[in-house]
């Protein structure tokens, strides 16, 4: 299974999109960045599994998670944890390419203050979904 999910992930590394550019500012929400704070939500620690697979970008986007300012440098997004400086952490992510079926390619790091900061390629997908709010009524 594991050897599969490798083999798979490589055949998506190697299947980028050429054209990176043209995808780099792709990753976006209602024509702003998707907040880095949004972005994070999918980071888990080596020891567990991802507990999230999937975000409502409409929500995140507007959300105390994400009410930072976002700190745009060289095509990578990032955010202080504590909104002032990276003495209590930052996270950034940046777009490294689009597979030829929609997924993006995300290069994650995290740094929680100290001197240590780790690293994560993520690989996202974009999809619309209808969902059901529950509005305490109906």
């Amino acid at each position: 299974m594991l050897l599969k999910f490798i083999f798979s992930l490589l055949l998506s590394l190697v299947s980028l999109s050429n054209t990176f550019a043209a995808n780099l500012n792709n990753f976006t929400y209602q024509g702003a960045p998707i907040h880095p704070a949004c972005v994070a939500l999918f980071n888990s620690s080596m020891v567990d599994y991802p507990f999230v697979s999937a975000v409502n970008v409409n929500v995140c986007q507007h959300s105390n998670a994400a009410y930072q300012q976002i700190i745009k440098k060289n095509h990578t997004y990032s955010y202080f944890i504590n909104d002032k400086n990276s003495d209590e952490g930052n996270y950034s992510y940046r777009v490294m390419g689009k597979t030829t079926n929609g997924i993006y390619v995300l290069k994650t790091e995290e740094n929680g203050g100290g001197t240590l900061t780790s690293s994560m390629l993520l690989l996202l997908n974009l999809k619309q979904r209808p969902f059901i709010i529950f509005d305490g009524k109906t």
